[in-house]
C-alpha cells in the first residue's frame, strides 16, 4: 500500500471529484441499515448480506443473480445457498438477466416462478433518469434523511469497469454534493479504483 490513511485518501477523492469531504465515511458493518429495500449483485453477496450482517434490518431484499459470484450451475453448495436466500422471510424478488440462469431457478424448484424478474441483458440502473430518482428519495420515510446507495461488488482488474463501477462512479460525480443521497462502496476497491 501507499501508507495513505482514510482522511488522506478521502481528502484526495475530494480534491478530484468534487464530492465533499463530509459526504465520506469508512465503512462499518456494524452501521444501522434500517431500510424498506435492501438490493445487491450476485449469489455470495447476497447470502453474505442477509446472513452475516446482523445491522442489516430490511423491510424486503432483492437481488441480480448472474453468472459467478457464488452461482454456479448444478452445483450442490451454490443450490444451498440460493434455497437459504429465497427462504428468508424478506426475500422479495430475484432478477434474472441471462435465460438459462432463469430457466436453472425454474427447472430445479429453487424459487417460486412469481418472485422471479427477467430483463435480458443487464440492469440499467434508475439512476440514470431523474424523475426516478426523484421518485426514489420521495418516497423515504420521513424518519430517513437519506437514499443511501451502495456499491457492492469484488473488483478483478485496475478499474473495476467489468463490474459496473465506471457507471457507479459517474453517478456519484453527477449527485455526489446532494444532500439527501448517500454512496457507499464496499468491495476490493483502493485508492487507485
Amino acid at each position: 500500500g501507499s501508507g495513505e490513511n482514510f482522511l488522506e485518501s478521502t481528502l484526495r477523492y475530494s480534491k478530484k471529484s468534487g464530492v465533499d469531504i463530509s459526504r465520506v465515511q469508512s465503512f462499518d458493518a456494524n452501521r444501522d441499515m434500517t431500510c424498506r429495500l435492501a438490493y445487491c449483485v450476485f449469489a455470495t453477496i447476497a447470502y453474505n448480506f442477509i446472513h452475516k450482517n446482523s445491522a442489516l434490518k430490511a423491510d424486503r431484499f432483492a437481488f441480480t443473480l448472474y453468472p459467478g459470484g457464488g452461482f454456479l450451475l448444478n452445483e450442490a453448495l451454490s443450490d444451498e445457498k440460493l434455497r437459504s436466500i429465497f427462504a428468508d422471510n424478506r426475500f422479495a424478488r430475484v432478477i434474472t438477466t441471462q435465460a438459462p440462469t432463469y430457466r436453472y431457478l425454474i427447472e430445479n424448484g429453487l424459487c417460486d416462478p412469481g418472485k422471479i424478474k427477467h430483463i435480458y441483458g443487464g440492469i440499467i440502473p434508475f439512476c440514470y433518469d431523474k424523475d426516478g430518482l426523484d421518485r426514489a428519495v420521495g418516497s423515504r420515510r420521513d424518519d430517513r434523511r437519506q437514499l443511501n446507495i451502495c456499491f457492492m461488488a469484488q473488483r478483478y482488474s485496475p478499474t473495476g469497469i467489468e463490474k459496473g463501477y465506471d457507471v457507479f462512479a459517474a453517478i456519484v460525480r453527477a449527485l455526489g454534493n446532494r444532500q439527501d443521497i448517500a454512496f457507499h462502496v464496499v468491495g476490493g476497491f483502493d485508492r487507485e479504483t
